[in-house]
């Protein structure tokens, strides 16, 4: 059997170098471009359906490992092969439909009650407290962990900060000036000090996590997909993303700036029916937010908490997309929002994440689809 893997990833292989793909064999997923054509999709044959995907061997993250350090309580894909050409990973999969059952779908079904979603989030966040407990400790922030590629990697000079908004974020100024004025001088602010607080020497708690968690790339059931950025990790940052694309943004931005997306979000709720998902989500991230409290403190790091949140939730808010590109309203409610968190940086993080005036819409039925 294991020299069938082998043919299949050879001929995935060829079919990527001549970029020549039958469709009654490949599907492939729409992605943002950045990400590549063709590097992760469905190969059919024989009836049967595989999941493959094309690193870099720079990407590539140890699966065995991941699946070590995060049993019994999570998994990963079964992956059945994986060879190596060139600069390239190829990885076979056993093929799991994971947009069936994705956190985003899950907690939007009909078919699942709001005392089984509230389960399902209890046990899933009750074992990555326990995940946390087993594995942080304290370390300096040297940029070097897997997850950083959404982060620091990202406000580089030259780099995406630079691409979307200019040097010192000139544009993004320009563009806040006219959609925002009262927020001109705190963004100033923060934006003149990041490259100071990223130069100096500061201390975070670490443990093994995912370090891009939102709720597209994992099921609460247990099971992660896409573990490019498994890895001792900064807490902070799986916080960070989980509350800003799992509560903060809800999911109206994801319509407007994330079409591709859209195609594996099934919404089935009426906006009522969201408001009680939102509150569950609330409950989850205040009970996450004590423990990551807990675990600052026991390092004598709370100093450093809000400062590393601010950064972080930066990087989500504005380098993912260019916002200066977005609709006046939501420009305006992404400056809003950011500003709040500024002007109440000196405050107990905890009284301030569900405090901000902003709310984002939520966009209900708009997909006729059935899970």
């Amino acid at each position: 059997m294991k020299k069938d893997y082998n043919s299949i990833i050879q001929y995935i292989w060829k079919c990527y170098e001549k970029q020549n793909f039958n469709e009654k064999e490949f599907m492939f997923y729409k992605t943002r471009k950045e990400k590549g054509q063709h590097r992760a999709g469905i190969y059919m044959t024989d009836n049967q359906k595989y999941f493959f995907k094309i690193m870099r061997k720079d990407e590539y993250n140890n699966e065995e490992l991941i699946s070590k350090k995060i049993s019994p309580d999570f998994r990963i894909v079964p992956k059945y092969d994986q060879m190596i050409f060139d600069d390239c990973v190829i990885v076979l999969y056993e093929y799991v439909d994971t947009t069936h059952i994705n956190s985003f779908n899950f907690l939007r079904s009909k078919a699942v009650s709001m005392e089984e979603k509230k389960q399902a989030l209890n046990l899933f966040f009750h074992n990555k407290y326990l995940l946390l407990e087993k594995t942080m400790y304290t370390d300096k922030v040297t940029n070097h962990q897997k997850a950083d590629r959404w982060f620091w990697d990202r406000i580089k000079p030259g780099e995406r900060v630079d691409k979307f908004y200019g040097t010192n974020g000139e544009q993004l100024i320009n563009d806040m000036k006219n959609v925002f004025p009262d927020g001109v001088e705190q963004m100033k602010s923060f934006l003149n000090n990041i490259y100071l607080y990223l130069q100096q020497e500061h201390f975070t708690v670490f443990s093994y996590s995912h370090g891009d968690f939102h709720d597209f790339n994992f099921s609460l059931n247990g099971l992660f997909w896409d573990v490019d950025t498994f890895d001792y990790n900064p807490i902070l940052n799986d916080f960070a993303v989980f509350y800003w694309h799992f509560y903060a943004r809800e999911d109206s931005l994801i319509y407007k700036y994330s079409p591709w997306l859209t195609l594996y979000m099934y919404n089935q709720l009426k906006v009522e029916e969201l408001e009680q998902i939102r509150e569950l989500k609330k409950e989850t991230i205040l009970e996450w937010y004590d423990h990551i409290y807990r675990a600052f403190e026991q390092y004598n790091l709370l100093d450093e908490l809000n400062n590393e949140f601010i950064f972080k939730l930066f990087c989500r808010m504005f380098l993912i997309d260019n916002v200066t590109t977005y609709d006046t309203e939501d420009k305006l409610n992404v400056y809003q929002f950011f500003d709040y968190v500024l002007q109440n940086r000196e405050k107990n993080l905890k009284e301030i994440l569900f405090s901000n005036p902003v709310t984002f819409p939520f966009r209900d039925n708009l997909d006729s689809k059935t899970l």
